[in-house]
Parts: C-alpha cells; structure tokens; sequence
C-alpha cells in the first residue's frame, strides 16, 4: 500500500504546523496545507488526496462545511473534521456532508492517528461497498431482465443471488421505495433478522421505520427522497431490536428497479464494537486530560524546538492565562520573558544527552523556588521529540530549611558562649562534640576531645557516668540532678551537678 497523501485545511499557522509534522512522524505525505476554503476546493481539483482533515472555522467568506460540500459535490474523499470544541449547532450542519470523523482541539498523536486510521478505513469499505453492491444490484436486475428470455436462466440468476443474499455476514433489506406500502420489507437476509433479534418471517411484516428509533423517523422522507432521486445514502444511526435494546449500526441504501417496480437496496453492518473502541478512546483522553489537570505541580510539554505541546491547569494558573494562549509559543518566553533559554535549562541539556534531569531553581515569574524535572519524550525510532517539563514548588521546604539554619547558628552559639560544660556523646561512649567550657576544664582544645573516649578524660568514674547515659538512651527520659566528680587539668577535684 503506497503512502496515503492528506490535504490540511487550517487557517492558524502554527496549529497547521503542527498539525505537518505530526502527520509526516506517521509516516503520511501531507499533499499541502492551505488556510481558506477556496483554496482547499482549488487544490482538490488540482489533486484528489486520500483524506482531508478541514477545519470547520475559517477565515474568509467559506466555511470548512462550505468547503466540504464543493469538493464532495466534484470528488470522492474522505473527510475529518477540526474544531476546537463540539457545538451541537455546528456539529448537526456538518452530519450533512457525512463526515468520517472529528478531532477536537488541541491534537494529540494517537488521537490523530486513530482517527484518521478509522476514516481511511471505513472509507475503503464504503468504495468496495459501493462497487461490490453497486454490481450486485445491476447483476439482479441484469439476471431479472433475462427471465423472458430462459427458464434455466432464471433458475441460476436466482440461485447465485440467493447464495449471495443467504450468505452474507451483514444485513442486507430490500424494501418498498414508494407508494402506500413505503419501507415495508420485502426481502431480508438471515444476518439482518439475527441483527435485530427477530425470525425472518416476523421481520417481513414490519416497515423498516419499526426498525428505527422515534426521533430518527423524522428524516425517513428526505432519505426515501434522495434515493428516489437516483443517490446511494450511508451514514451511522441506532436501530431497536425485538427485546427493545438500541445498537449502533452503518447503512448504506440505494434505489433497486425490478420489472419497472422500485425497491430499496439496503445493507446494514452492526457497529456495536466499533462505537465501543471509539468510546474507550474517548473515555482514556478524558482520564489522561482530568488527571493532567488535577496534578497540583506545574506540568509542561515541550517539543525539541522549545515550544509548549501541552500545559496542564495548574501551569496555566500560575501564569495567569488559559493552557491554549500558551501552546505554540517559546517556552522560555512564556515562563523566563527571555529571548534564549536560561544556562540552566535542563531541556537543552536533555536535548544534548537525551536523559532525564532534575535542578532546584528560583523564578519570580512563576513566584518562589522550584524542583524542576525534565524527561524525555521518543519516538517509535527512540529520537527524542521533546520533554516532560515538571515543576514542583519547594518555596516552604526552602523557608523550613533557612529557617533550621538560623536555628542550628543561633544554638551553636548560645552553646560556644555558655559558661557551663557541656558535652555530647555518642552511644559508645565516644564525645562528639564539646563547647568551650567543657574543653578548659580539662585543659584541651576542643579538637583534642572530639571522637576520644569517655574513659580517657574520666578515668575511673567513666564506667558509672556511662551507665547513666544508657539509662537516659534506652528510656528517652532526662535524668536530672547527678553529683558527678571530675579532676581538672590542674589536678583539682570538683564536683559537678550534671
């Protein structure tokens, strides 16, 4: 299969960009992009694409809908629509030009590609339906047309057709196109009574109407109308079973002339499953957008030019702005107000090593300290595309530590200037530390006392003041009040109340 050519249709720059090189790293040949509706019909009859991805707000006097309906009036493609949000309005007025499907703003890879995956499909079954259908019905009418002329001819005609009709996978109905009996069945195959739960023989005495849901009856006579007028119809409706459950189905229809008699020609494929892939689809965005947004760092994604894919609430907010004013632009614009990325940047860094870094950094933009986190994005080939951008505010854990800072100098030095001894030990019994005081008395210098043992400076009561200091360790209580005895550098003997 050759590589599948697409048309852009968008009139913001930097969205049909984005939109090229998202397409070209799918491996798609992206035909052109153009930013109005005139110019997407004139390259259209210049050369047909296999898809057309056509936003529905346009500058100038043709809309994207307007645009659509000129190439699909001269041309067979494939058409998704782009918006940046679901108007029901909007969406009801583009149903007309049978859509293949819509991808809302802002893009994401797989999304895309799911989409336009799903059109060039079903757009390739819809073709084959319609030659393979199209021959189907002309050979009945052509096997019809012979019964004049051969018994034996007809018997064939009716066998092959029968084989044909019995044997098919997907429902095929053949109803009344006009007259008093309008949509009532008059053939339908074993696949299209099971797809709706009843027996062949029940099914022919309803009206393909019984078949469709309350508010879609209400379009039944202007498709009746477009196939009369000699069109083939398709496009996605919910029809009842027997047990009054509603399934999504895909139908095509057109106009069947038997013996001067008119009949519809029908065929209706059950696309439960796929409403349900296309479900999860959206129901896994909207988990990924919902905890995007709910995660309280601020979270960026950025490509390997510098400019923000994405940007979650909480980035959005502590700038002041909505996540869309922010996509498409420099990174360092919106967060720095530079025109280059600062020396710090972890990004570039990532750019040159293609691995993950982490740097506490300071932004008065953004409004206190940082742990800022980058992670690399790859491709399908492991080149790196861009970074995972997180920034985690540490402004209190800062503060707490300047502010155990100021507490440890502030007691470092009520403990340097104290006249009283005063020692820690370790719990071997080791001093590792010893203020001023407690040096003079036994005439040393602090870095003489450090890591010796109790026992050196002690000598015989080392044992006994050992005992009270694993008393205290062991049941994490004071003991206060000890009379201990100690003997100075100059040999005197002084008691102590530690």
């Amino acid at each position: 299969m050759g590589q599948k050519s697409i048309l852009i249709v968008e009139d913001e720059q930097i969205a049909a960009l984005d939109l090229q090189e998202i397409l070209q790293s799918l491996g798609y040949r992206v035909l052109g992009t153009v930013h109005s509706g005139e110019k997407a019909v004139a390259m259209a009859d210049t050369e047909v694409p296999d898809l057309i991805l056509m936003d529905i707000h346009l500058a100038g006097e043709m809309s994207g809908i307007e645009a659509a309906e000129k190439i699909l009036a001269r041309h067979s493609v494939p058409i998704i629509y782009l918006t940046a949000y679901a108007d029901p309005e909007l969406v009801e007025r583009a149903k007309k030009t049978r859509p293949y499907g819509y991808i809302i703003k802002p893009y994401d890879e797989r999304g895309i590609r799911t989409e336009i995956d799903f059109a060039l499909y079903k757009f390739g079954l819809d073709q084959n339906f319609m030659t393979e259908y199209a021959n189907l019905a002309q050979w009945v009418q052509q096997r019809t047309e012979e019964l004049a002329l051969a018994n034996e001819a007809l018997k064939k005609s009716q066998a092959r057709y029968r084989l044909i009709f019995e044997r098919s996978g997907e429902g095929i109905f053949i109803f009344e196109a006009e007259g008093e009996d309008r949509g009532k069945i008059v053939e339908v195959n074993p696949a299209g009574a099971a797809m709706h739960g009843y027996p062949v023989e029940e099914l022919l005495q309803l009206n393909i109407t019984d078949l469709d849901l309350p508010e879609n009856r209400e379009g039944t006579p202007l498709r009746f109308q477009a196939i009369l007028e000699g069109e083939w119809i398709g496009g996605e409706i919910d029809h009842v079973r027997k047990d009054g459950s509603v399934f999504p189905i895909d139908f095509h229809a057109g106009l069947l002339d038997l013996e001067g008699h008119r009949y519809v020609f029908s065929v209706i494929r059950d696309i439960t499953e796929k409403r349900q892939v296309q479900d999860e689809i959206v129901r896994a965005r909207d988990e990924w957008e919902y905890t995007f947004n709910a995660v309280p760092d601020l979270i960026t994604i950025i490509d390997d030019r510098f400019r923000v894919v994405r940007a979650n609430r909480a980035m959005a907010d502590c700038l002041g702005t909505g996540s869309e004013a922010i996509m498409g632009r420099l990174c360092y614009e919106v967060v720095h107000h530079t025109l280059h990325p600062p020396d710090f940047c972890p990004h570039t860094l990532l750019l040159s090593d293609r691995k993950s870094h982490t740097v506490d950094i300071h932004e008065d933009i953004l409004g206190g300290d940082f742990q800022l986190s980058v992670t690399p994005m790859k491709d399908k080939t492991g080149a790196v595309t861009g970074s995972i951008h997180v920034l985690h505010d540490i402004s209190r854990r800062k503060r707490d530590e300047t502010a155990l800072r100021r507490m440890s100098e502030e007691l470092r030095t009520i403990i340097d200037n104290t006249p009283s001894m005063i020692w820690f030990k370790d719990t071997k019994n080791n001093f590792v530390r010893v203020n001023p005081a407690g040096a003079r008395a036994f005439g040393k210098s602090r870095d003489q006392i450090e890591g010796r043992s109790a026992v050196e400076l002690f000598h015989g009561h080392a044992e006994q003041y050992y005992k009270d200091d694993l008393e205290v360790i062991r049941s994490g209580k004071p003991k206060l009040g000890i009379i201990e005895q100690l003997t100075t550098a100059r040999g005197d003997t002084i008691w102590v109340q530690t």
